[in-house]
C-alpha cells in the first residue's frame, strides 16, 4: 500500500495564502457567532467608531511541515467616545474569518479605556 508524506512546505504554504496582503483584524460583537460563519458579513459587528488598535501584529513559523500563526499581544483603546457593549472579540484576515475569544459576558469600553488581549503562547493557530 503507498504510504502519504506531506511536503512541510504546505502547511506554510497553506497558511500564509489565507493570511497574506491584507494582516489580521480585530472586531467586536455583542452577539454569539457561529463556527459555521465564514466571511465578517456573517457576524453582527458593533461599530468600531471608537477603537483604536483594531490589528495584529502576526509571524508565521514553519517547522518541519507544522505551522504556527503567531500573534503579539495588543492593546483595544476606546478614544473619543465609548465601545460596546460587546462579549465576543473576532479575529479575521481580510473578510475572512478564523476563530473568535469569548470574553464570558458583555462589557463596554468607556472612553479612554484600555483591554489588554493576551494570547496564550502567542498561537493563534497552527497548521500541521
Amino acid at each position: 500500500m503507498a504510504v502519504y508524506r506531506k511536503f512541510y512546505s504546505f502547511a506554510y504554504y497553506l497558511a500564509e495564502v489565507f493570511t497574506s496582503g491584507s494582516g489580521l483584524n480585530i472586531d467586536l460583537t455583542n452577539t454569539a457567532p457561529n463556527q459555521t460563519d465564514t466571511v465578517i458579513g456573517d457576524i453582527s459587528v458593533i461599530d468600531q467608531t471608537y477603537l483604536i488598535g483594531n490589528s495584529l501584529d502576526d509571524t508565521g513559523t514553519s517547522t518541519t511541515g507544522v505551522y504556527s500563526l503567531e500573534v503579539l499581544n495588543t492593546t483595544l483603546s476606546a478614544i473619543g467616545g465609548p465601545v460596546g457593549p460587546f462579549r465576543y472579540i473576532v479575529i479575521s484576515s481580510g473578510s475572512n474569518l478564523i476563530c473568535y475569544y469569548d470574553y464570558g459576558y458583555s462589557i463596554t469600553l468607556s472612553d479612554g479605556q484600555n483591554l489588554d488581549l493576551n494570547f496564550s503562547a502567542g498561537k493563534l493557530f497552527t497548521v500541521q
